[in-house]
Parts: C-alpha cells; structure tokens; sequence
C-alpha cells in the first residue's frame, strides 16, 4: 500500500517499469468518491492493514499522497529552464509533467511531451503508505483525471482497476461497500498458482543473463561452444542408429560417462572431448548455453509469462460476474 507523492496519472504514465522491477505484477488503485461511498472508505480504513498484509509483493495498491511537495519542486524546475534551458520549456503548454522533477532527461521538443520514466522512491512505501482522515478526499479529487485515464465512464465507479505490469493491460473489477479485502484475497488465491509459475519463469530468464554476461569471457565461451558443437554432431549421429547403439550413446551424453563395451568406437574420440570439456564447466552449462545461443529457452520462457499473465487478467476480470457456491462462474 502506498500514497503517492505525485498524481496518480502521472504515476501510471511514467512509473510502472520501476514498480514491475520492484517485484509487482500489479499496479491496483481504487476508483470511489467519498461522496454516495462513505461506507467503502470507513471499510478500507478498517481493513488497511490487513489489505497491506495480504497484497504484499504482488500487487501494488496505490491511492494519493501530498503532492504539494512535488508542485512546489517542479515549478522550481520550470522557472530554471525558462533561464538556463529555454528549449526544454514552452510556456504555451499548460499541463504538468511531473518527469522535469524527477528525471532531468525528459524534455518538450515543439510542444511534445516524451513519455519516460520517472525516478519514484519506492524505498518510503512503509513511511508513506499509511490511511490518514484526509484520504477519501484527496482520492475523490483525482477520480476525474483518473476516469478520463482510464477510458472509464462513470457506471463504471465504484471500481478496482487492475494494471498489468507485464502488458499494461488494465482489468476494472466493481466493488462493493464491504467486499475489498475478500475481493483481492480471493483474487490472489485464485492467482497464487499462476504467480508461481511466473516467478519460476522469471528466474530461468534471471539464469539465462547471467549466461550471457558470461559470453565475456572467450576462453571459457570457447570451450563450451566446442562441446556445443560436438553435443549435435553426436546427436545427429545417433539419429541414424540402431535403437540399442543409439540408447547407449544418448545415455553418455547426457550422463557424462563412457561405456565403452556399449558405444561404437567410432564415436568414442568425440564422446571423450565431449565428456572431458563439459565436465570442466558447471553443471548443465553446455545444455543452457546452447538453449541462450539458440535462443530457444529466453523465448519460450517470455512466451509463457505472457500468456499467465493473459490468464491473470481473465481471471480478474471474472470477478465481475456471479459465482456459484463452487467458484465457478454462473
């Protein structure tokens, strides 16, 4: 849970590749006045810190902060480029662009913002991130800009907007005056699996980095080249073996070892130069690095994680239909 320092559309305009490299794979913010809504933001306060507990590192539930700091800092900024940078700032444009605060990079060409990232200070949620009497209020006054960001009418609020950090899909699930912290808690249930298999993704893709950071290193990357090479020209060979000699060969390729009286001698010079370069480098980095070379793995792994995060936003987006006592959608 946070309260963010600057307006929320500026938040999810330039901050959410910084969010998604924090962990998240959701950015989540609530769309209710306070006004007709009373009963939803007396159930959020109730239900803050156990909202807090239960979203954890997956999703990111984000309403508004004090942004008075951030004018005061920006128009500090904007008088300095009207003096030091007259390209950068044209005083035609009336709209605040929260990245000349934070990000000295991000710059008007002819009146032309350019989207970039924003340095938020993610290190602060816990100081931050606390429900104060002023919160309903200061939500209310970006619900506006937040409907109009969002494509959303206004049937569509009260709501919970789901950001996907992986796709920037956004899902809109209604709320009610007392279901928040049953809502997202069964919404994480429901997704706890799929988390799990895109963190295990994550971390194949993590591997394969650190791979290739090794490609650096010449004498090491040779070597595994070498075996790489001599790793298909045995596999094509044993292709064209009977199965008996052919399940001899495969067993010592990918076991290490030499059974000389099962394996013809025409391919023991090669198995041995085989066996002896991949036993000297770590364990499966022959196979893995064959996988990064073809770039095989990388993909697979990238395509995968885009498609549970496809079935996330399905997910999420079922909770805006009846169940049945089983779970199921009726």
């Amino acid at each position: 849970m946070d309260r963010s320092y600057i307006p929320l559309t500026e938040f999810f305009e330039h901050c959410l590749s910084g969010a998604k490299a924090q962990g998240y794979k959701y950015v989540v913010s609530l769309l209710a006045r306070d006004t007709g809504y009373g009963a939803l933001y007396s159930t959020l306060e109730r239900q803050w810190v156990a909202l807090d507990d239960v979203t954890a590192k997956d999703f990111l539930f984000m309403f508004v902060g004090d942004t008075k700091d951030a004018d005061r800092r920006q128009d500090a900024y904007r008088r300095q480029d009207a003096y030091e940078h007259l390209y950068a700032y044209r005083t035609e444009v009336q709209t605040k662009n929260y990245a000349y605060v934070y990000n000295d990079q991000a710059y008007f060409y002819d009146k032309t913002p350019l989207k970039s990232e924003l340095n938020y200070d993610f290190s602060n949620i816990r100081s931050r991130g606390r429900y104060t009497s002023d919160l309903p209020a200061q939500q209310t006054q970006s619900i506006y800009e937040l409907q109009r960001y969002f494509g959303f009418s206004r049937r569509d609020i009260p709501c919970l907007v789901f950001v996907n950090l992986q796709t920037e899909s956004k899902t809109r699930v209604s709320v009610t005056d007392d279901n928040l912290y049953d809502l997202l808690n069964n919404i994480l249930i429901d997704l706890e699996e799929l988390f799990e298999k895109i963190d295990a993704l994550n971390n194949d893709i993590d591997r394969f980095s650190s791979l290739a950071a090794q490609l650096t290193d010449k004498p090491f990357h040779a070597n595994a080249i070498d075996a790489i090479n001599i790793r298909k020209e045995l596999l094509r060979a044993s292709g064209m073996l009977l199965p008996e000699p052919r399940d001899a060969l495969l067993y010592c390729i990918n076991n290490l070892v030499h059974e000389e009286g099962k394996v013809d001698p025409f391919f023991h010079e090669k198995l041995d130069k085989y066996i002896g370069i991949s036993k000297s480098l770590p364990k499966n980095y022959v196979e893995d690095m064959e996988a990064l070379l073809d770039n095989v793995e990388p993909a697979r792994s990238k395509a995968e994680i885009n498609a549970l995060y496809k079935r996330s936003d399905h997910i999420i987006e079922s909770y805006n239909y009846p169940k049945n006592m089983h779970g199921k959608n009726l």
